[in-house]
């Protein structure tokens, strides 16, 4: 067990709560989700770096549909439920859409062809973060073939140095498309797989090379410093990824190797950051779903006390989550639990392309007409309350003929 990364993940997870949960000072939230690239790319190497034949290969990506599925189909199935109880029809439509991508692990490229992330409309949708889970699957299915064929050209080049030439070609590759492409920069793999890629690097450069160096306390400080400055300041208009991934993916490299340092075991590896990080992947599925239907519930942005209290509770579905169904799956690798798994997977799917083909049941919204007909009024009225000679009116005016 790495603790230190447990820790590290813990930092991330609470750093994409916080962001999601427009929490002042965490501008730079959406970082955590770097992190955990970085986390990924540096465990991935450690697991497959003597797996590289095809019936190990296979093994691996067996493990990993048996260690993420469960939670997440769980996380939908829930979803699912209180979309048709809370959602309008096209609001339900769009969930049924976006609960198959997730379930098919591509959820990112559902999400690149209809909004950005940082879209105002993006706080509707309950399962928008499932994009990241979708982009490290599609890395966890390219990495071992990339892995293999790295080692097989070239041989007398060692591949860290290998996988450093691949890295900057990546990221001059993404710095060439990210202004024109930013959502497909964000959203796809071949734009952030570098990421993933540092990690990498990093697992290269422990095993080449003594690490007694960087086992310091002074080097943890300002990695951390640095880290929560990043979140601090990064925003989401800041031009993003490329370059601007490099500083939180090296610093959060740093991190993962300094592993000994006692400033390291006290702020990463004491029992409540371990108690977060050990359900990290249950809570960063279940924190954005929560927050999502609580808004469509209220019709109205929660307080802050309320926030609060949604972190909290995140929290305890998470426990729950991650004792009786993630940890459940993960241990137990019968076939009747591979069943119960497969089971669950085509009845999520059926229910999914149901609620697709009929329309987003929309049976369930009474006066749907009458509705639509009091918003159409109320937007074709809105401008009357306000005085057409003041200056907010004019600005409304010019903005809405410029639609």
């Amino acid at each position: 067990m790495f603790y230190n990364i447990q820790g590290l993940r813990a930092f991330a997870v609470i750093s994409v709560i916080f962001f999601h949960y427009q929490i002042t000072f965490f501008s730079g939230g959406f970082l955590g989700v770097d992190i955990f690239f970085v986390i990924s790319g540096y465990l991935m190497t450690l697991i497959l770096d003597k797996k590289i034949n095809f019936k190990e290969i296979l093994e691996f990506y067996l493990k990993r549909i048996r260690r993420l599925l469960p939670a997440l189909l769980f996380v939908i199935i829930l979803s699912l439920i209180l979309g048709f109880l809370l959602m309008s029809e096209t609001s339900f439509e769009r969930l049924g859409k976006t609960s198959l991508s997730s379930i098919f692990f591509t959820s990112n490229l559902f999400f690149w062809r209809e909004w950005g992330y940082f879209d105002l409309y993006s706080n509707n949708k309950p399962l928008l973060h499932t994009w990241s889970l979708s982009l490290e699957i599609q890395f966890y299915f390219i990495f071992p073939l990339l892995l293999f064929f790295v080692h097989l050209f070239l041989k007398r080049i060692q591949i860290i140095y290998k996988l450093i030439i691949i890295f900057i070609a990546l990221n001059i590759f993404t710095e060439f498309f990210i202004d024109e492409k930013n959502i497909a920069t964000f959203y796809l793999l071949p734009f952030r797989i570098s990421e993933f890629l540092l990690g990498s690097i990093g697992y290269y450069y422990e095993k080449n090379n003594k690490t007694s160096n960087i086992q310091s306390n002074y080097l943890f400080i300002i990695c951390f410093i640095l880290l929560i400055f990043f979140i601090f300041y990064y925003h989401k208009t800041i031009r993003f990824p490329g370059l601007n991934t490099i500083p939180i993916c090296f610093v959060s490299i740093l991190l993962i190797l300094n592993k000994k340092s006692y400033l390291t075991k006290f702020i990463f590896e004491n029992k409540l950051v371990l108690f977060i990080g050990n359900i990290s992947y249950s809570l960063f599925l279940v924190h954005w779903p929560i927050f999502v239907f609580y808004r469509f519930y209220k019709f109205n942005e929660p307080s802050n006390i309320e926030k609060i209290l949604l972190i909290i509770f995140s929290i305890l579905i998470a426990f729950l989550l991650n004792k009786y169904i993630e940890n459940y799956f993960k241990k137990e690798l019968s076939r009747k639990n591979n069943l119960k798994l497969f089971f669950s997977f085509l009845t999520t799917s059926i229910f999914c392309f149901l609620i697709i083909f009929n329309n987003g049941y929309n049976f369930r919204i009474q006066n749907t007409e009458s509705l639509k007909s009091k918003i159409e009024n109320l937007n074709r009225n809105f401008f009357e309350d306000f005085d057409k000679n003041k200056l907010f009116y004019k600005k409304c005016e010019i903005n809405s003929k410029k639609k």
